[in-house]
């Protein structure tokens, strides 16, 4: 694990076991000490339960445990425990305990004699606030990716996006830094604007960019390239760029019906040769099943 990942991994572990010990009769031994591979432990989708020692247990948010529990068999398939360390060894309940306190202080709560099982639900909710600045890494790579398939935008026009740009009254988005010099707007597609919304909901500032790397510093178009290749290679996917889902794009609304000159205008080309030359171009296997297909007449006479 890298220090991001290794960051959220803690995080997710932290905030479950706060969960799971003020939801139950379990102590932080036994919670500690619990073998995964056992029958003490059994979950399942989407994790609304888990069970534990024999007692069933509601989460409070499932997708904590599916994150965490991706995470872990990732980077420590061989650790029989639930909840070790980020090196896979058992989690020691003083330093459990530690971690605890130093979550309680970046959330702002002053408790006095801090204990797991005494948080209350608004100050569980508070803890989970600190969820979106350990992740949103890995938000905001899907983000980039659903915005670039969905409207085609340059990548360093994506990068430069800010929480400004986004007017859900009118549903458009405002491309401010393109190719043209000009600031441009696009449709915001509807099934993103749920995701948009919870995502902007995080940021204080109007002015804040969607995209920051680990130091709070904007994207631009070598970071977005890095990033999005990098996720793409995670995955075992070769060959993945933001630029190369621009012609995805526009073919797949040429096939799904859309017109040369419609597709040239989302794509915002001001020639729509340049559409037809370069972003329409068709694979072999597209030429293949024109020529199947096609039947001239007079070949059985």
């Amino acid at each position: 694990m890298n220090s991001t990942q290794c960051g959220e991994f803690v995080y997710l572990r932290d905030i479950l076991i706060i969960d799971i010990l003020r939801k139950s009769a379990l102590t932080l031994n036994q919670l500690l000490n619990t073998n995964a591979s056992s029958n003490e432990f059994q979950t399942s989708e989407p994790y609304l339960y888990i069970h534990i020692h024999g007692q069933a247990i509601q989460l409070t948010e499932p997708r904590l445990m599916r994150d965490y529990l991706r995470l872990k068999d990732r980077y420590l398939p061989d650790s029989d425990l639930i909840f070790p360390t980020a090196k896979g060894s058992r989690l020691r309940p003083a330093k459990f305990r530690k971690r605890f306190g130093k979550l309680l202080e970046e959330a702002g709560l002053h408790i006095q004699t801090p204990d797991p099982k005494d948080i209350t639900d608004s100050q569980y909710n508070i803890l989970l606030e600190l969820r979106f600045p350990i992740q949103r890494h890995r938000y905001q790579i899907a983000l980039f990716i659903a915005l670039q398939a969905f409207l085609a935008t340059r990548p360093g026009e994506t990068a430069n996006l800010r929480k400004s740009d986004l007017d859900f009254e009118a549903l458009t988005l405002r491309l401010p830094d393109t190719k043209s010099g000009r600031t441009q707007w696009l449709p915001i597609p509807k099934q993103l604007v749920p995701f948009l919304k919870a995502y902007v909901s995080h940021l204080r500032s109007n002015n804040a960019p969607l995209f920051v790397n680990s130091k709070g510093k904007q994207w631009d178009r070598r970071e977005a390239w890095r990033k999005i290749k990098a996720k793409a290679e995670e995955l075992n996917i070769y060959g993945v760029t933001p630029q190369r889902l621009r012609p995805t794009a526009a073919r797949g609304w040429k096939n799904n019906g859309a017109s040369l000159t419609t597709v040239s205008k989302l794509l915002r080309h001001a020639d729509p040769k340049t559409t037809r030359d370069h972003y329409l171009f068709y694979a072999d296997e597209d030429m293949r099943s024109v020529i199947d297909d096609y039947h001239p007449g007079g070949l059985d006479e």
